[in-house]
């Protein structure tokens, strides 16, 4: 009989110890541990053995979490400078686009085509060649000058061209360093070709995206240096003009190109009428 009743006891005991048995069975159990030292000692036991479990699955618990914080952390972390990198890319976006708008606008405000009083200077230059334009104009009367330097093997080509506009007469004079020839009755002298802003589209998102925009001081000047794709131009920031560009394309010669101009200071001493003497009409 007794040991019956120890193992219903021993039987009940897990339950017991997860309180998972009836208050009657409590009762039964709780005056037979009373009763029974070997019961009581598996009681504890199993208490025991149940607390070390306890104690094991708390520890992979707490190894889990302080993993789990730590990777939480990591990935906190890299949101975070994420959206340092975003925030950033999208600030310095808006800045450019601010410039290059500003830029833009400012270029526009003055059209070379419409202007009878400017002096304007282009050179073009690369690895073998110098192109050098200069142009006064004021009103009907306009002088220009051109001179060319291209150097082919061992050989050197030399070009100076001077154009003459006046109210009563057209010529241009022609030198090679060799021979010299006038030209009568030229063409009209046309206003020099000036890059403008608008052909490079520069006032785009797709531009503020993609390009470069530095302040810099230019020949004494405060300048923009804006870099897109094998293209590198200064922009004088009070005007919008630009004053230098230098293309860099695959497979090309790299072009530097110079611009100056400026209006309303051309005298008639600027413009005066070139000797002809040494010169062939033709």
């Amino acid at each position: 009989m007794k040991e019956k009743e120890c193992k219903l006891v021993q039987d009940l005991l897990p339950n017991y110890i997860e309180k998972l048995t009836s208050k009657e069975s409590n009762k039964i159990i709780e005056t037979h541990l009373k009763e029974c030292p070997e019961c009581k000692r598996i009681l504890e036991d199993m208490q025991y053995d149940i607390g070390l479990k306890s104690k094991e699955q708390c520890q992979k618990e707490t190894k889990y979490m302080k993993k789990y914080r730590n990777k939480l952390k990591i990935l906190k972390f890299l949101g975070l400078i994420l959206l340092i990198i975003v925030l950033a890319f999208v600030v310095n976006t808006i800045r450019k686009y601010i410039i290059l708008n500003d830029l833009y606008n400012k270029s526009q405000t003055i059209n070379i085509e419409t202007k009878d009083n400017y002096h304007a200077i282009l050179t073009a230059s690369r690895q073998n060649s110098v192109y050098y334009i200069e142009q006064y104009r004021k009103g009907n009367k306009a002088i220009q000058y051109e001179n060319s330097y291209i150097k082919d093997g061992n050989k050197i080509k030399i070009s100076n061209k001077t154009h003459y506009n006046s109210n009563t007469e057209n010529f241009s004079l022609i030198s090679d360093g060799i021979n010299k020839e006038k030209v009568k009755g030229s063409e009209d002298i046309q206003n020099l070709e000036w890059q403008d802003l608008s052909e490079l589209k520069i006032n785009s998102l797709y531009s503020a995206i993609y390009s470069k925009v530095k302040k810099i001081n230019y020949e004494k000047r405060d300048c923009y240096l804006i870099q897109d794709f094998g293209q590198e131009i200064v922009v004088e920031a009070n005007t919008g003009n630009i004053i230098r560009m230098v293309s860099s394309l695959p497979e090309e010669q790299t072009t530097t190109f110079e611009y100056f101009r400026e209006f309303d200071t051309v005298q008639d001493s600027d413009i005066i009428r070139p000797e002809t003497t040494d010169y062939m009409e033709k």
